[in-house]
């Protein structure tokens, strides 16, 4: 009797939410008198994967804009990501309850099953369908965090190779954002990952939009928060405003990022080949100190 009632109890909160899901679909396709030719125009620019799941966006998005905050931080991982600007903060918390509710759907579904079948406990469901669900609401986040974390990388590897093109084109007589745009065009293309590629051609279509370029540079080291990013934008800076040559700045930097780069790898290679022989002869050691303990005289 009460596995009978726990399943209709269970049938109904999902036969609930189901209908209340599609409700708050047709009240704001009424409400906003949005047809769904609009609505795939306004979500063209959006991600692959997230155009995908547009129509359940598009109900849940006016639910949470009362109760989302704007968070500058996962806006910054969303540019450094390389998503579209079209895609906000409050878009990706949208996206994130929704793969929340989807995972419960899916953890209940599963969980209902498993209790049908009796292979499961009403406890062992409840913990079930808790961590799929947390799980559902926290994966988005990771997987924006590696992806930003992926371009940091890139675009530290690349950045000495575009300061001393830059540097080159600046001295043949080109300005900023044409030196940029040809040194952009010598970085290797990296499809499926974002990089500095896509990071400097971000900034030249903001000053084509009219913005300034030391706002455009600004915002783009504040978004990346990396120290020879910020020196560089330093260096233009100062070039602009005292009126100086900045091609033997960026060389300098150049010179100084690899230096510093090979240093690092001669530290984390010296660490690794030391924990190697530490590893090797790690048992040889301690069999010796048994061997000397051994040969201690024994004391009363």
């Amino acid at each position: 009797m009460i596995f009978i009632t726990v399943q209709v109890v269970c049938a109904l909160v999902v036969g609930f939410c189901v209908s209340r899901l599609f409700a708050g679909f047709a009240c704001v396709l009424r409400a906003r008198s949005v047809s769904l030719g609009v609505m795939r125009e306004t979500l063209s620019g959006w991600p692959q994967g997230f155009r995908q799941l547009s129509p359940l966006l598009a109900v849940v998005l006016p639910l949470v804009a009362g109760f989302v905050r704007p968070s500058a931080k996962i806006a910054n991982e969303l540019r450094i990501a390389g998503y579209p600007p079209s895609f906000d903060d409050q878009q990706f918390a949208a996206y994130r309850i929704v793969m929340c509710l989807l995972a419960f759907a899916v953890a209940m579904f599963a969980g209902m099953l498993m209790l049908f079948l009796n292979q499961v406990s009403l406890i062992a469901l409840a913990f079930w369908v808790l961590v799929v669900t947390v799980m559902g609401y926290l994966l988005p986040s990771t997987r924006l965090r590696d992806r930003a974390q992926i371009c940091r990388r890139q675009v530290l590897r690349s950045f000495p190779a575009f300061l001393d093109v830059l540097a080159l084109t600046l001295e043949s007589g080109q300005h900023l954002a044409s030196a940029m745009q040809l040194a952009v065009g010598r970085l290797p293309e990296s499809p499926g990952q974002p990089g500095l590629r896509d990071q400097i051609q971000g900034i030249l279509i903001e000053i084509r939009s009219g913005q300034s370029r030391l706002a455009a540079l600004q915002r783009f080291s504040d978004r990346m928060a990396m120290p020879d990013v910020t020196q560089f934008v330093a260096s233009i800076s100062t070039a602009d405003r005292q009126g100086v040559s900045v091609t033997d700045l960026l060389r300098r930097q150049s010179q100084q990022m690899r230096v510093s780069r090979a240093l690092a790898a001669e530290r984390q290679r010296t660490r690794a080949e030391r924990d190697d022989e530490r590893a090797a002869h790690g048992p040889r050691v301690e069999e010796a100190a048994r061997e000397a303990r051994a040969l201690e005289p024994w004391h009363d």
